[in-house]
């Protein structure tokens, strides 16, 4: 059998990817609001939730639809943004819809991939992976040291010398088994990005 559900409110898009921003960059995004069934008229009614850094505006368009626009301002803190807002309706049905809003804000020190997944590695035979630190500022930039939770060993490479640099990550060999979890810090000689964090993640296996 298939079919469509009908929703009493529809809205796209959910979720909401402001995408890779650079910082002090004004982001907005442009979320339809509209009647999910024939002849339907619910609405929108108010917007809240996790509103903090992020701006949004509710806007009747001559069609019956409504707008709501997001707008993320310039003094957003770097790293990974995630909030998630409540539309509140006028829907008996469906009085709330929850929709998700990420991104990723970027500074001059910009760190690939944002965070690191190790997967499920067995110990003593798990994957390298491996980071590029890369400067986008006017200013040569110098990786000061590196920080890492005890499960592993890294090692940096100089790739260019005040632009771009690798980073490599291993578990060690004697990591027990379980889920390892934590951050890799990055230390810095930019004035305003001396810390830059890396989340990383791995479920370790016993040898065999």
């Amino acid at each position: 059998m298939t079919g469509i559900v009908l929703a009493d409110v529809m809205v796209t898009p959910n979720p909401v990817y402001l995408g890779r921003i650079r910082r002090g960059e004004a982001v907005t995004r442009e979320v339809v609001i509209r009647p999910g069934r024939p002849l339907g008229k619910d609405t929108v009614r108010a917007v809240t939730g996790e509103l903090d850094g992020l701006h949004a505006r509710l806007e009747l368009v001559p069609d019956g639809t409504q707008r709501l626009i997001l707008g993320l301002g310039p003094d957003a803190p770097l790293g990974r943004f995630s909030r998630e807002l409540r539309l509140e309706t006028s829907s008996a049905l469906q009085p709330t819809i929850v929709l998700p809003v990420f991104g990723s804000i970027e500074g001059d020190v910009v760190v690939l991939p944002s965070q690191v997944s190790f997967g499920v590695a067995r110990a003593g035979a798990s994957p390298e992976r491996r980071l590029l630190i890369r400067n986008r500022g006017p200013q040569p930039l110098m990786v000061r040291r590196v920080a890492v939770p005890e499960a592993f060993d890294y090692s940096l490479r100089t790739l260019e010398d005040g632009l771009e640099y690798q980073l490599s990550l291993k578990l060690r060999d004697d990591v027990r088994p379980g889920t390892v979890s934590g951050e890799v810090q990055i230390f810095t000689n930019h004035p305003t990005e001396q810390r830059v964090v890396v989340p990383l993640h791995a479920v370790v296996r016993r040898r065999g």
